[in-house]
């Protein structure tokens, strides 16, 4: 838990926990309360309430469950019941350590606490792949998967894509009706995924902010390397490098594994995209603990889903934590 709040000090634990638990508990009775003024009107009260609570526990959590065969497809066009869960997901991806700092530093205001650099790049970075997303989304299924829709709906549907993609799993628009390049952006949002702290999985929004800020210091031939005004310990921008080449090694054995699993597409996965981006999709879904799919996960043999269930293990605790564990056992 200290490793995670690295930015609290370890005598706040108890209260930092504690907060969690209120925190989780209003969002969750805040979400359910809007959705069942939302489905209050179609359903009857008790049926309403458990879709409620159900979608708004599913959905603060990242786990992407519905009550509905097609997901959220039937409620594309509906703005508040997409922006209410769209909140949601974005509320438990961001982490509760940013959530934790922000309401110390609110509540902080006259003796000058500031927000952590850890608060600060989860927020920056959360911000820009929405936005980025959203845009991308936009820009290349607008005439494809988006045709047909109203400019309303086209920029909600992108929108709500650009939030799913990276940590939770809904959908309001059918996945194979996608092209390879939004697929292949999908894939790198869901490998980024969420935030340290949070209801999410992949290799964290701040892993991508010290990469990137780690990129940009080494084109302009800086040794040190700075965010918001602060240095990052050299021992951080290790750990990052080290997470993104194992995750990515991770993935790939992975894939390799599915492909020779269902050789010959044995397993019913032939689709419009072939086999390969079916599987590829499909690995890094699970590893990020998103759970979009392009609708192979039932076609994949026993040794398949087993990988697929390794994977999402691996995705949520961490691939650092096992590849730590292993070698301590090996020193053992």
């Amino acid at each position: 838990v200290q490793d995670v709040f690295a930015h609290t000090p370890r005598a706040d634990i108890y209260h930092l926990l504690k907060s969690i638990v209120i925190f989780t508990g209003i969002a969750e009775l805040l979400g359910a309360a809007l959705l069942f003024f939302r489905w209050g009107r179609e359903y009857t009260w008790d049926k309403a309430l458990f879709y409620a609570v159900f979608h708004s526990v599913s959905a603060f959590c990242n786990a992407g469950f519905a009550l509905f065969s097609d997901s959220l497809e039937g409620f594309r066009a509906d703005p508040f019941l997409v922006s209410t869960i769209g909140f949601l997901i974005i509320l438990g991806g961001v982490g509760f350590p940013v959530v934790y700092d922000m309401y110390i530093t609110a509540s902080r205001r006259h003796k000058r606490q500031r927000l952590s650099v850890q608060t600060k790049s989860v927020l920056t970075v959360t911000v820009i792949l929405i936005v980025v997303g959203m845009l991308v989304f936009w820009e290349v299924e607008r005439n494809t998967a988006f045709s047909g829709y109203s400019w309303s709906e086209t920029m909600l549907a992108s929108f709500f894509q650009s939030i799913t993609s990276r940590t939770a799993g809904f959908y309001t628009v059918d996945m194979t009706a996608f092209s390879e390049r939004s697929l292949a952006f999908m894939m790198f949002l869901m490998f980024f995924g969420a935030s340290p702290g949070s209801c999410g999985g992949g290799v964290k929004t701040t892993t991508l902010a010290v990469i990137s800020v780690f990129a940009w210091s080494r084109t302009r031939r800086q040794t040190r390397v700075n965010m918001f005004k602060r240095s990052v310990p050299t021992e951080t921008v290790t750990k990052a490098t080290s997470l993104i080449l194992l995750s990515i090694t991770f993935i790939g054995l992975i894939l390799y594994l599915l492909l020779l699993s269902n050789e010959g597409d044995a397993g019913g996965l032939g689709s419009a995209h072939g086999s390969f981006m079916p599987l590829m999709f499909e690995a890094v879904s699970a590893f990020g603990t998103v759970g979009l799919s392009l609708g192979v996960t039932a076609g994949l043999n026993s040794f398949g889903k087993v990988l697929i269930i390794l994977t999402m293990l691996v995705g949520r605790i961490g691939i650092l934590a096992f590849y730590y564990r292993a070698v301590r056992r090996q020193r053992d």
